[in-house]
């Protein structure tokens, strides 16, 4: 899904109808609203720039649940471990420009 955004973001400017676009795409891919919207977040910026929905959290979760949400989220995104399952290049970039989104 973020390779896709990346390619939605590649001509300036990402049009609603892509976003529903990338939406429909994400529900096929069995991923439900609030993954969605998180990738969404994390991938867009600006306004939707949200630490809460970049983490996929609510705002009146708990300490624990933030550390938990980016914990799991850093795994997943950490760049040692796709050069490690031999992902190219362009994941690993990825991964280091989504693991700088998570942490911000």
């Amino acid at each position: 899904m973020r390779s896709l955004f990346h390619i939605a973001k590649a001509d300036g400017e990402v049009s609603e109808k892509e976003i529903i676009f990338l939406a429909k795409l994400a529900a096929e891919m069995g991923l439900d609203d609030e993954t969605f919207d998180r990738l969404k977040a994390s991938e867009m910026g600006s306004a939707a720039d949200d630490p809460f929905a970049i983490l996929g959290i609510d705002r009146d979760d708990d300490e624990n649940a933030v550390k938990s949400a980016h914990r799991k989220l850093v795994r997943e995104h950490h760049p040692d471990r796709l050069i490690a399952q031999g992902m190219p290049d362009e994941f690993v970039e990825g991964a280091n420009k989504a693991l700088a989104s998570i942490n911000a």
